[in-house]
């Protein structure tokens, strides 16, 4: 509706001809699981194993979570890391990576979903690449072990690195956010 899903369908970098699917779209399916007894997590995997059935038809032509369309096939491929026990969180929380004046931002979008707060950083002087994948991780080791970070939490990874979270206004996402500093 709105055209919404050409709008977002412009945030998808990797995918190359995102708007042009994405206009060729004549209906739209939503999909809801709602549920008292389980986690957000567990209902995360039901949805991600719902959407992936309803998405692996020819005539699928994307798949809009809220901030950015993604393509059938990668959305259907990311899916079957819950197979092996894996989160597939590149179908769950979209990552804005963007440059600056002093360096690069980025944010997340979903983790508000499992009830987290969202993910900034500011004027870091990082590659955008790694950036993007350095904050999948942290994302991934929030879900996988359930943290719920709070201000001035310092989370600590096996290699030794350490990552501070500052919890502050948003600066690109609505209400707080933890600031990530490196």
């Amino acid at each position: 509706p709105n055209h919404e899903a050409e709008y977002y369908a412009n945030f998808n970098f990797i995918w190359k001809d995102a708007l042009e699917q994405t206009k060729k779209h004549k209906a739209h399916l939503l999909i809801a699981v709602l549920s008292q007894d389980q986690s957000k997590l567990e209902q995360a995997k039901m949805f991600t194993k719902i959407a992936a059935l309803c998405l692996d038809n020819k005539h699928a032509l994307g798949f809009y979570t809220g901030a950015v369309v993604l393509e059938p096939s990668f959305y259907i491929e990311n899916a079957k890391m819950l197979d092996d026990n894996r989160l597939p969180v590149y179908n769950w929380i979209y990552v804005s990576v963007y440059p600056s004046e002093n360096g690069v931002n980025a944010y997340t979008y979903g983790l508000r979903n499992f009830d987290k707060l969202e993910l900034e950083v500011c004027d870091l002087n990082i590659e955008e690449k790694e950036l993007f994948f350095c904050i999948y991780d942290i994302v991934l080791h929030i879900l996988t072990y359930d943290i719920n970070l709070k201000d001035k939490d310092i989370l600590k990874f096996e290699d030794g690195k350490e990552i501070k979270f500052i919890k502050s206004q948003g600066i690109s996402v609505e209400n707080e956010s933890l600031k990530i500093i490196f």
